[in-house]
């Protein structure tokens, strides 16, 4: 409603390098998958369309993705509050591929597609769930993390997450939730059983972790399930 295809049309008569491609609102997956399927280029990154970034941020990343010849750059990024703005910090000079894997498999890395910078190629068979309503990001992640041969982070931000933004599903509160979460969960430990092909000595202690993560939102689960049938049909709903 705010003309956005309209200015994006402009651009791409403007410029050969931009694509825009038309269609009904079907969730971020599909709109990722569009994007993936139509690509060109030898790298990827994904901006949601309520945020910003760094505009260096494809500058820099290339650079330092060719050389090192990374699959996966991880970036910190910011929570603006339009008050102030929150660094991240996750990512020190001295985060490693393990060290970064091991957080996110522990719940404790970021779990979003957007903080980082990616070869085309990790994606050849690989796509988003769309399905799931909650979680892709770490469904994906998972794939992508245990796929790559290198995995390298920059300490600057890049990315400005607005928290601000009420529809953003970071103010959504939904029982499904912890139903796909499990999902992933579910998703790492099958990964790490039969596709991992690097850093064999840290795989039964990643196993471990994922597997104790899952008997943890299972035991979430039970507990969400317990409240929700303390609920009316209206409060439910409202959920």
């Amino acid at each position: 409603p705010d003309n956005s295809g309209v200015i994006c049309d402009l651009y791409a008569e403007k410029d050969h390098r931009v694509k825009v491609f038309h269609k009904k609102n079907e969730g971020v997956s599909v709109a990722r998958n569009i994007g993936l399927d139509n690509s060109t280029g030898a790298y990827i990154c994904f901006i949601d369309s309520d945020d910003y970034i760094d505009p260096n941020l494809i500058y820099d990343n290339l650079n330092y993705a060719t050389e090192r010849d990374a699959d996966v750059v991880c970036f910190n990024y910011v929570f603006d509050y339009v008050t102030h703005k929150q660094p991240s910090n996750e990512y020190k000079s001295s985060s490693t591929d393990i060290s970064i894997i091991t957080d996110f498999l522990n719940d404790k890395g970021s779990r979003a597609v957007w903080n980082k910078f990616y070869k085309r190629s990790i994606f050849a068979e690989l796509r988003f769930p769309t399905k799931m309503t909650f979680a892709e990001d770490w469904y994906v992640l998972s794939s992508i993390y245990i796929y790559a041969n290198k995995i390298v982070s920059i300490v600057k931000a890049y990315y400005f997450y607005d928290v601000t933004n009420q529809d953003s599903l970071m103010h959504k509160t939904n029982p499904r939730y912890e139903y796909f979460n499990f999902i992933c969960k579910k998703h790492q430990l099958q990964l790490l059983e039969t596709q991992l092909n690097q850093m064999l000595d840290q795989k039964e202690f990643w196993m471990t972790i994922v597997a104790r993560n899952c008997f943890k939102t299972c035991l979430k689960a039970y507990h969400h399930n317990l409240y929700l049938n303390e609920l009316s049909s209206s409060e439910k709903s409202k959920m």
